[in-house]
């Protein structure tokens, strides 16, 4: 029979996101005092609980020092989320996401410098990269562009 963190990891494709998943899976284990099999075994209302109090944890972390930034949320939060729900505990996100701190947009940052376009472009090998590095370089905005 499969344990608990088999099943999970078998449901990930990459080795970036089995990476990455554990990471932050770990993060949320040691601040919940639980591991793979003992979570799994708790209450449903207790993990919701647990989760709770982990997202408000967080959110006073980012408040006390940026970090981690309000942007990372889901990305923290997803691999607990599909750890749960591969093992059959399911729980209401769309409610459990309203405690995650407001985004903040990113927009209105200063273009690339022609020193940092020619970084980017040396270290890009095939024709399709450093066209794309062109691309997102131009500064080309399809909402804003006139016809």
């Amino acid at each position: 029979m499969a344990t608990p963190s088999q099943i999970f990891y078998e449901s990930l494709k990459t080795e970036a996101t089995r990476k990455a998943y554990r990471l932050w899976l770990e993060q949320f284990f040691e601040y919940a005092h639980e591991d793979y099999d003992s979570i799994i075994k708790l209450d449903p209302n207790r993990i919701k609980q647990i989760i709770k109090d982990y997202v408000i944890h967080k959110k006073e972390s980012t408040r006390r020092i940026g970090s981690p930034s309000p942007n990372s949320y889901n990305a923290i939060m997803t691999p607990i989320q599909t750890f749960l729900e591969m093992n059959e505990i399911l729980l209401n996100w769309k409610r459990l996401r309203r405690y995650y701190p407001d985004t903040v947009p990113l927009s209105n940052q200063l273009p690339y410098q022609t020193k940092h376009i020619q970084l980017m472009l040396d270290t890009v090998n095939c024709p399709r990269d450093k066209a794309f590095v062109h691309l997102l370089a131009s500064n080309f905005h399809p909402t804003t562009s006139s016809n």
